[in-house]
């Protein structure tokens, strides 16, 4: 009679379930699974039995699909009394309403419950509250799935592979930081960045000049050693700037040179150096007294420097020569000297006697006594220079401003032959 009652599926011990918990199902299935461990209930049907009886009237309008239809595995485990589904909170929602709730508001108070995406899915469709609530429940298992993740246990294997690994990879990042730190060398670096600070705190200087041509200025490092030359700056002045006066000229050469070289003295102290002394007071003056023009000048080289000092003409011989290109002689040759050698080169002669088309050589007088040849072939006529002379003709182009190969040679082909 014993083993009988062992084998029924049922259970009939003495437990006694507290009240449901509305609002911590959680502690309250806890406190229930103790009652069943010490009554030794295992059997799942007795566990859904008693939950039944327990869970007070409203309870069951949440989980009446459960109740009527329970499924034949895991009765117990099916009544999630805490996650209900959207037909599920129609379901209480109608029982509570009852006949005093319409339809429409019943279906506004519902979607007003459910996520935002479910309401614009379900706004779209056209249908009644009851396929709603079908198609409400099948969004919420895709969006919220009730899958329960298995666990199993790695090999042992597979865990001292990647034991092994790691060990590996950690001695590989380990090498590497050491040879990066062995490659820094400290005082490299400590000098990289004082010299970075220095050169940052450095003076640059800059010496302008303006004739009734031109304005020219040079672009100096101040250093221990003395100014070293950084760039040069030379700008022709139109028919208009020529009509200046001498304060403007010159306001207007510092303008025009802080302009050209102002991506390298933002940030940097900067001094500016001028032969003409009422520039020196100029961030002094009162400002109704200077024009409009001046006035946008000023504001502009405010913006980098207000340091202007007055330099002796002696000292200024740079920028002097950059604003007085047209009044530079270039030419260093000895016309006599250069007559004197044609007559006696024997490379000319070989040229006038030849048909050659590409140049055309012509005796041009030069004063009374000089006759020197010239090529007329284009509309700038050229000097035949012998070959004692040509290196001479060669070092005064190229020192100009040390041009590259192409630049030399189309230089020396566009003034001489």
């Amino acid at each position: 009679m014993l083993n009988e009652c062992d084998n029924k599926q049922i259970a009939h011990v003495a437990v006694k379930p507290p009240p449901f918990w509305k609002h911590n199902r959680v502690l309250w299935f806890a406190r229930l699974e103790a009652q069943f461990d010490l009554a030794k209930v295992s059997n799942n049907t007795t566990k859904f039995s008693y939950v039944l009886s327990a869970v007070e009237s409203d309870i069951f309008n949440s989980v009446n699909d459960l109740v009527l239809k329970p499924p034949e595995n895991g009765k117990y485990e099916g009544l999630e009394l805490g996650d209900q589904k959207p037909s599920q909170l129609l379901t209480r929602m109608r029982t509570l309403g009852g006949d005093k709730v319409g339809e429409p508001l019943l279906k506004s108070l519902w979607l007003g419950r459910l996520p935002n995406g479910t309401q614009t899915i379900l706004a779209a469709l056209n249908k009644n509250l009851d396929q709603l609530a079908i198609v409400a429940d099948k969004i919420n298992d895709l969006a919220f799935p009730q899958g329960i993740n298995s666990v199993a246990a790695t090999s042992d294997q597979k865990t001292a592979q990647l034991e092994q690994q790691i060990a590996q990879l950690t001695q590989q990042v380990s090498e590497l930081t050491s040879f990066v730190n062995r490659s820094r060398s400290p005082a490299r670096n400590s000098n990289h960045f004082r010299n970075r600070s220095n050169s940052r705190n450095r003076f640059k200087s800059s010496i302008v000049d303006a004739s009734n041509t031109a304005v020219g200025a040079a672009l100096n490092c101040l250093t221990e050693n003395g100014p070293q030359p950084i760039a040069f700056f030379s700008r022709k002045l139109s028919e208009t700037e020529t009509k200046y006066s001498t304060y403007d000229r010159e306001l207007l050469a510092i303008y025009l040179v802080i302009k050209h070289f102002r991506h390298q003295l933002e940030g940097y102290n900067f001094i500016i150096f001028t032969e003409h002394r009422p520039l020196t007071f100029t961030f002094n003056q009162i400002s109704d007294s200077c024009s409009p023009r001046q006035l946008r000048h000023l504001d502009f080289v405010s913006q980098l420097s207000t340091d202007i000092r007055h330099v002796s003409g002696s000292d200024n011989s740079v920028a002097d020569a950059l604003s007085r290109i047209n009044a530079l002689n270039l030419s260093t040759t000895d016309l006599r000297h250069l007559a004197d050698s044609q007559t006696k080169d024997e490379e000319l002669k070989t040229k006038i006697s030849s048909n050659d088309l590409s140049i055309k050589l012509k005796p041009l007088k030069m004063g009374n006594a000089l006759e020197i040849f010239y090529d007329v072939s284009r509309e700038k006529v050229r000097p035949y220079m012998q070959e004692e002379l040509r290196f001479e003709v060669f070092r005064s182009l190229h020192n100009l401003s040390h041009p590259g190969i192409r630049a030399t040679k189309r230089l020396i082909q566009d003034r001489f032959i």
